[in-house]
């Protein structure tokens, strides 16, 4: 082959690769609907493409199954009709907004875990999640867009609220009888010193531990009360402030138990009310425990309360339960309805073929 048929077969090559490229491109940018409330939207197949990866792989993490590419088209088209509705209604989400979400979003995460984050650790689970703060802020601020237009354009539907009934709560009770067991509780308090950290711990734990075998016999004596022993010699600063009160413990709590550790629970489900236990080891530290009051374990009637620290009752727990289910049917019939609104004053061309 001379030089000159060598330059024109690259050329040829060259040619080919360009246009099976530009073929390809005009493929996946080709419009798979066209959405018009106010204005001309295209929705590319690109964009439908991208969408039904993120459905997959949510429903690869959750165990369920995905939505097919015509339902996600639809999800799509919906979601642009609802914004343009909300611009078309003046429905406007500032940034003060959607700040104070993500500081609302943050005490929830603290609350679930009952840990305290610091701004770099909320952005670090966040960016895991959402991929940046750029991503997530944008996220909350179409989920309040939304929101805020449902609940303005579709206030009426939202307030169609069914109570629950008497015989409703009473019939979801039986179904559900067992599910409402009380298991064996105590409230203990307790006199508490944390293990010592340093070059010079096993020997402050030794001494820590001398001092409160020394106050269970105080105590025992009567020399010393209790409250007295929590006030001057427990390092809870929460508990102290409520007499070395610790609240109830329930028997079946795995996650406690892991936490304290099992020679702890053995030590307090031990003890008679009002008796108080020799010095007991934890996974902090040495505690002094005190029962303060026992319940055994017993089914639970539509009077009893859910458990011992709230007066919320059976009857009320599953009535609020109801309520909240109707309020999000509800809710559901609101955006149902808000969605057909828009798509029967809408323009809607579906061009995607499955």
């Amino acid at each position: 082959m001379n030089n000159m048929s060598v330059r024109k077969f690259f050329i040829m090559v060259s040619i080919a690769v360009c246009a099976a490229g530009t073929l390809a491109a005009a493929v996946i940018s080709q419009p798979a609907a066209v959405v018009n409330l106010t204005k001309n939207t295209v929705i590319t197949t690109e964009q439908l493409n991208a969408k039904v990866k993120e459905y997959q792989e949510a429903a690869a993490t959750a165990g369920t199954a995905a939505p097919d590419a015509l339902r996600v088209l639809e999800i799509m088209i919906n979601d642009e009709l609802v914004m343009q509705g909300s611009a078309r209604d003046g429905i406007v989400i500032t940034d003060a907004q959607v700040s104070q979400l993500v500081v609302d979003q943050k005490q929830t995460l603290e609350q679930q875990y009952g840990v305290t984050l610091t701004d770099a650790q909320f952005q670090q689970a966040v960016t895991a999640q959402f991929g940046s703060m750029e991503a997530f802020r944008k996220a909350l601020k179409e989920q309040l867009l939304v929101d805020t237009y449902v609940r303005k354009a579709k206030s009426d539907v939202i307030a169609q609220v069914k109570q629950p009934t008497d015989t409703e709560i009473s019939s979801f009770f039986r179904q559900r009888r067992s599910e409402f067991f009380s298991p064996e509780s105590i409230r203990l308090s307790h006199v508490f010193i944390p293990f010592a950290e340093g070059t010079d711990a096993q020997k402050t734990n030794d001494a820590n531990k001398a001092t409160l075998i020394s106050l269970v016999s105080s105590i025992r004596s009567g020399s010393l009360t209790f409250e007295k022993a929590v006030q001057d010699y427990s390092q809870d600063a929460a508990s102290r402030q409520l007499g070395g009160s610790i609240g109830w413990l329930t028997a079946d709590n795995s996650d406690v138990v892991a936490s304290l550790g099992q020679g702890f629970y053995d030590a307090a489900f031990a003890l008679e009310v009002g008796q108080i236990s020799n010095v007991v080891e934890s996974a902090s530290g040495y505690h002094i425990l005190k029962s303060v009051s026992h319940l055994d374990a017993k089914m639970l009637g539509l009077d009893d309360t859910i458990n011992p620290e709230t007066t919320v009752t059976v009857r009320e727990y599953i009535r609020q339960y109801l309520l909240a289910q109707n309020q999000q049917t509800a809710y559901v019939n609101a955006v149902n309805a808000l969605i057909q609104d828009l798509r029967s004053l809408a323009n809607i061309r579906i061009l995607y073929a499955n």
